[in-house]
């Protein structure tokens, strides 16, 4: 699916070189990990001739900052040897184009804000992933869905999106703080039973519920064997079983 010439080649790793095609494809084959790089000085800063990814198998982590501001990327696909995702790797700062976000399950850490600001609409954190940095999809704009399924939601995950609906797996067993700042998120949907639930661990605010004057914040769990209300007048969680 490359068509036409070839616009740059280079490298981003000791064993890693990139290819970027005419017709927009960034093509990176090699083995092991890319390079590391700081705000500004990465080769791809701010390109928006990139508009789709490749990762080839062999390639086993994603560096800092490789594809910040690369805001025209609309997909990428991952191999599975992939196994870390760097802080700030698909960073926007602005709002970028990549669209839909496939994990492969070998991926088992993604650093903070690797996908802050991009054009997600959904995502699934699969139970694989062990290591997750702060703030990873702050300021999605159309970020309206998400399914965790791994162990910990890190802090302000979703801060700053127009988050609906989420859907917590039986497998968390820790929510950070602040994981829902900033967006309308009423209600979430956990997948086990209510004494399950008393057992996760929950950070400061983890509900959006510690501000003053209008209603905002989650007050509804449901729960397979019925559910948590929040009593905005008393500020506490009530159970209510079916």
């Amino acid at each position: 699916d490359i068509i036409g010439g070839i616009v740059e080649i280079g490298t981003c790793g000791e064993n890693i070189h990139y290819v970027l095609y005419e017709n927009g494809k960034l093509l990176l084959h090699g083995t092991g990990e890319t390079y590391d790089y700081e705000i500004g000085r990465l080769p791809f800063w701010e390109n928006e001739n990139i508009r789709s990814l490749v990762v080839s198998d062999g390639i086993t982590k994603i560096g800092n900052s490789l594809f910040e501001r690369c805001k025209s990327m609309a997909s990428a696909r991952f191999p599975t040897s992939l196994t870390e995702i760097g802080e700030r790797a698909f960073f926007m700062y602005d709002q970028g184009g990549l669209t839909a976000l496939n994990l492969p399950a070998t991926v088992t850490t993604i650093g903070e804000k690797a996908f802050a600001c991009e054009a997600l609409t959904s995502v699934t954190l699969p139970k694989t992933l062990t290591t997750l940095g702060t703030y990873l999809f702050m300021n999605s704009h159309t970020l309206t869905s998400a399914r965790v399924e791994c162990e910990e939601i890190p802090s302000f995950c979703f801060v700053g999106t127009p988050l609906q609906n989420l859907t917590l797996s039986y497998n968390v067993k820790k929510i950070g703080s602040h994981m829902i700042n900033y967006t309308p998120l009423h209600e979430l949907v956990y997948e086990g039973s209510l004494a399950d639930w008393a057992t996760v661990t929950k950070g400061g605010n983890w509900d959006n519920n510690s501000g003053q004057g209008d209603p905002h914040g989650v007050d509804k769990v449901i729960c397979l064997d019925g559910y948590m209300e929040y009593d905005r007048e008393n500020r506490v969680w009530t159970e209510v079983r079916d």
